[in-house]
């Protein structure tokens, strides 16, 4: 029980302060399908509608 509620405390504010669409950036390949899916997510992350939803405050007030 100490180790399932050790997770759960620890492991969302490192995926907050880890930033996985940065992550998403840099390890799919840069060529064919992986290219298309590399402009939205570039697209996404960019937009102020994908700044607003990945905030970390508001991620936070969605658990």
């Amino acid at each position: 029980m100490f180790q399932q509620l050790t997770l759960m405390m620890t492991v969302p504010p490192l995926l907050v302060l880890g930033r996985p669409g940065t992550w998403l950036l840099c390890g799919l390949p840069h060529d064919r399908i992986g290219a298309v899916i590399l402009v939205g997510a570039r697209w996404g992350l960019r937009s102020w509608a994908g700044r607003l939803a990945l905030h970390p405050a508001l991620i936070m007030l969605a658990r």
